[in-house]
């Protein structure tokens, strides 16, 4: 079997990126590490956040620690979306880069949203199904988020 060159190999990841967000109806790719993708939220991102936000096992230790109807990721997804405008911050969509499966999502904001005060948190809901992989993605996308921090200033990250 003849050995793939890097040039080679890069072609087929960004040929499998393109295979990821074509089926998001997507090209936004805001971050990409060794194996994940986070793309900036778009409203066209209902379908794959309404099952995870109305899952009890992945909400149960954020915000209030309840499940969300479509209605109210509707009205989530407007907020984050003109938070991000305003901000440059706010949640990714995370995709497993190999198979293009969406694994959850995570994100910086000011603390509690309050954008009166400098504090800026990091949040992450990732689907119980990547359990045993979380820990690494979870590392992953979190060692990737504070770059943003460091292109807006005035936010102590």
């Amino acid at each position: 079997m003849k050995k793939l060159t890097s040039l080679q190999k890069r072609k087929i990841k960004l040929s499998l990126v393109k295979a990821i967000f074509s089926k998001t109806n997507s090209t936004t790719i805001s971050l990409e590490t060794e194996r994940l993708i986070l793309k900036k939220l778009e409203l066209s991102d209902i379908s794959n956040l309404v099952p995870l936000r109305a899952d009890i096992e992945v909400m149960h230790y954020t915000g209030e620690g309840a499940v969300q109807t479509r209605k109210q990721v509707e009205e989530y997804l407007n907020f984050i979306i003109s938070y991000f405008e305003k901000y440059g911050l706010g949640f990714y969509l995370v995709f497993e880069k190999e198979s293009g499966s969406f694994i959850g999502e995570a994100g910086l904001f000011h603390l509690l949203f309050d954008d009166t005060q400098s504090e800026i948190e990091i949040n992450y809901h990732l689907k119980l199904a990547y359990k045993a992989r979380n820990n690494k993605y979870l590392n992953e996308s979190l060692i990737t988020l504070p770059g943003i921090c460091r292109h807006n200033e005035g936010y102590a990250c």
